[in-house]
């Protein structure tokens, strides 16, 4: 058994923090030129949308303790094939986090034009992947101090905005307001919705958690409100404080750089967008890792590659995510062709574990009478049919924000993982180990 030293605070930190990155300070410009001032109530949708979608893994955090976090819920509850799906989505999941370190190189470029982007991305996610070379009690405390920061610099950065706030931007009727009409609206949604669904990153701290049924699921529904708090209010007050062209397809450096005396600017960057995007990196990263160790360990990779340093860290996994990570900025993919054409797998995968929890109660049913989430049937399906026509949703904005071309390759993609994981099942070498405990 871990070692259970996280408490609430530490996972809902965790949690925050892969949560609140790069889709507030480096997406927000490029949705804003899809839909205008309306931007601010689609990150506000997208949101509702995320939290709603992802309501399978609030049933899940109160019913087990999981040693894999999203895999082995879907392995456990559905079967390996779906576990599969939900560990192989990791890979382009880490791809699409690119999009952190590219964001970086955008804030820096604002103090220091002429830094190019790779060096950055390559600083970037070797801190955090030394970082998570020293353990999830290292992670987890660097992780606590980095969100203090960064909402000082978000609370900074709003009364600025606010301060000379534009009506335009609460005025629904106006040439400005979703001037792509729903479409556009949708798109931007999307965009969005990279950053509002990983709350089942905190499944992946489960084993580390003091009581951790109660702790884990109470931390991820704490999470709602501070998300939606910080994302409509801080996406107001940017695109509130300056005119739409100046801040639609630009980041909240350029607004902040407007708007702030230079000596306030510079301190911005390093508390609200530095660390915004650190602590989404950290985060991310250790759900990651977490995830492809276990699976690797139930034969879906070489079992060389779980070999662990002293601190506990599966410093080859580790190494492979962190690779993953800088393809993107070495390929010098934009932000918003990442996550377009990254969104619609992943929102794919996420109709597994509303089929692996509606097993659940079936499956396990001494587990779920004692579940801390527990829930009448009709209550249940109730919950688990409004999550799913969420997710629906998403898939839809998704498949919206690409043209033919890119759809046609998301689907062949997703059809080949599917096919992998199928195919590692029926060679045998795939062999669920107990991945849970019962309190």
């Amino acid at each position: 058994m871990e070692k259970r030293s996280l408490s609430t605070a530490h996972v809902v930190w965790l949690t925050l923090g892969s949560l609140v990155g790069a889709g507030l300070v480096t997406v927000t410009g490029s949705a804003a030129a899809t839909t205008g001032y309306s931007v601010w109530l689609a990150f506000g949708v997208a949101t509702v949308l995320g939290f709603l979608a992802v309501i399978p893994y609030f049933f899940a955090a109160g019913t087990v303790v999981l040693s894999g976090g999203m895999y082995t819920t879907n392995a456990l509850f559905g079967n390996p094939v779906l576990g599969g799906l939900t560990m192989i989505n990791c890979l382009p999941g880490a791809l699409g986090n690119a999009v952190v370190p590219i964001g970086l190189s955008i804030y820096l470029r604002a103090i220091f034009p002429n830094i190019p982007t790779l060096p950055i991305s390559v600083g970037a996610v070797l801190i955090f992947y030394v970082l998570n070379l020293l353990g999830i009690n290292a992670l987890a405390q660097v992780q606590k101090y980095m969100m203090y920061l960064l909402l000082a610099g978000l609370f900074i950065f709003s009364i600025f905005g606010f301060k000379n706030f534009n009506p335009e931007a609460v005025n629904f009727s106006g040439a400005q307001f979703m001037t792509a009409g729903i479409g556009g609206f949708a798109v931007a949604t999307n965009m969005l919705s990279m950053s509002t669904q990983s709350y089942f990153n905190a499944l992946a701290f489960s084993k580390y958690t003091k009581n951790p049924k109660k702790n884990v699921l109470k931390a991820m529904l704490i999470c709602l409100p501070l998300l939606l708090l910080i994302y409509v209010g801080v996406t107001m007050a940017a695109v509130g404080a300056v005119d739409l062209e100046t801040f639609a397809g630009h980041s909240m450096a350029d607004v902040a750089k407007i708007i702030m005396p230079t000596p306030v600017f510079l301190c911005f960057t390093v508390l609200c967008p530095v660390m915004a995007l650190a602590t989404t990196l950290n985060g991310n990263m250790s759900n990651f890792t977490i995830m492809l160790t276990t699976a690797a360990e139930d034969g879906w990779f070489p079992k060389a590659v779980t070999k662990k340093n002293r601190f506990g860290s599966a410093y080859i996994i580790t190494t492979v995510v962190a690779l993953f990570i800088l393809i993107p900025a070495a390929l010098n993919l934009s932000v918003s062709f990442i996550t377009n054409n990254l969104m619609l797998f992943t929102n794919l995968v996420g109709l597994v574990p509303f089929y692996s929890l509606w097993c659940m109660p079936k499956k396990f049913p001494e587990l779920w009478s004692k579940s801390a989430a527990h829930v009448s049937p009709v209550a249940f399906n109730v919950i688990m049919g409004i999550g799913l026509v969420a997710r629906v949703a998403l898939i839809s904005f998704a498949m919206i924000s690409l043209t033919p071309v890119n759809l046609a390759i998301n689907l062949v993609v997703a059809a080949l993982l599917v096919g992998f994981c199928i195919w590692r099942v029926k060679s045998g070498k795939v062999s669920m180990k107990t991945d849970y405990e019962e309190e």
